[in-house]
């Protein structure tokens, strides 16, 4: 046998092995992840993405430059256990990332997706105001009401000082009485002028 067909001989023998470790080591891996999906949040990304058989966790990738467009490897990884959805926050609102999945096994018995997922680019919210502005200050002080003076104006003050009766006259100075001896006194008094009267006529 010459060299040349023992190379070609050993040449296949090698090949048909390595076919073989590639399809068992293939049956080894976990499935590519699938439909990862997403949704920007305040300062963050909210990712959910379709469940892998024999996947025990799953590393998220992720950066600000594109790995499908431009290759390399993304700036970033967090790993999500037993779930198949993730929230990565404390994110730059004003930058643009790129995100992509992988399955993981604990356990050793299978290896890793062969690739990522498919990639999605998410820009995170702007941060919400936490500090509610204080509102219009109001007047927590009531206005006084109209003050009403509680004193009572004095009423008008009556002349307690019962005005004085007419002054009876003079109970000595009553009038004689009506009768016989008044009218005896008053013959009596004319008379007595009428004679005074004469004689003085007499007399001049």
């Amino acid at each position: 046998m010459t060299k040349t067909k023992i190379f070609s001989f050993v040449s296949a023998i090698i090949f048909a092995i390595s076919l073989n470790v590639s399809s068992a080591l293939a049956e080894d891996y976990l499935a590519d992840v699938e439909n990862l999906t997403g949704e920007a949040i305040p300062g963050g990304v909210t990712l959910s993405w379709d469940s892998v058989p024999n996947a025990d966790s799953y590393t998220i990738y992720y950066g600000t430059i594109s790995v499908s467009e431009d290759g390399g490897s993304y700036e970033d990884q967090v790993l999500a256990e037993n779930t198949t959805s993730y929230d990565i926050t404390d994110l730059d609102p004003e930058m643009t990332y790129y995100f992509s999945i992988a399955a993981e096994d604990l356990t050793g018995q299978y290896l890793g997706s062969y690739n990522y997922s498919n990639e999605i680019p998410l820009t995170p919210l702007a941060e919400e105001d936490d500090e509610t502005p204080p509102p219009d200050d109001e007047e927590d002080e009531t206005p006084p009401p109209d003050e009403e003076d509680d004193k009572t104006p004095p009423p008008d003050e009556e002349d307690n000082e019962t005005p004085p009766e007419d002054e009876e006259e003079d109970d000595d100075e009553t009038l004689p009485e009506s009768g016989p001896g008044v009218a005896l006194v008053l013959g009596a008094s004319t008379l007595g002028a009428y004679i005074w009267r004469r004689r003085k006529n007499e007399k001049a």
